[in-house]
């Protein structure tokens, strides 16, 4: 009964708080050091994983915006709607009947003829 009421005098004295601090100083520290580095790599990994949820969120958006305006130029680029355009901003402009000549520089011109001759 002695010793119980040693031990709880010391307790409301502070002495064996004070004691166990002094001893396990090096290890408290430690364990608190340790505990704010985990707390900081925590918030610093939910920070990075929310970044990632968010640009995944933008890469689809604008996969779908890609995709829209890729059908959008494919249908503008089809003849016939280049013609309405074309009639309806009066270019007139006309489907060819001739199939287009390749202009040739007379220096070309002579290299070709000279390649035919040394076959």
């Amino acid at each position: 009964m002695n010793v119980e009421k040693i031990i709880i005098k010391k307790i409301y004295n502070g002495t064996y708080l004070n004691n166990f601090i002094v001893t396990y100083k090096r290890y408290i520290f430690v364990l608190s050091f340790l505990t704010l580095v985990f707390i900081g790599h925590r918030f610093r990994a939910e920070k990075l994983f929310l970044q990632k949820v968010d640009l995944q969120e933008e890469i689809r958006n604008l996969r779908s915006e890609s995709i829209i305006v890729a059908s959008d130029l494919m249908f503008l680029s089809k003849e016939s709607e280049v013609l309405k355009l074309a009639k309806s901003k009066n270019l007139k402009l006309e489907i060819p009947t001739k199939p287009a000549i390749k202009i040739i520089k007379k220096q070309e011109l002579s290299e070709k003829i000279r390649n035919k001759e040394d076959e």
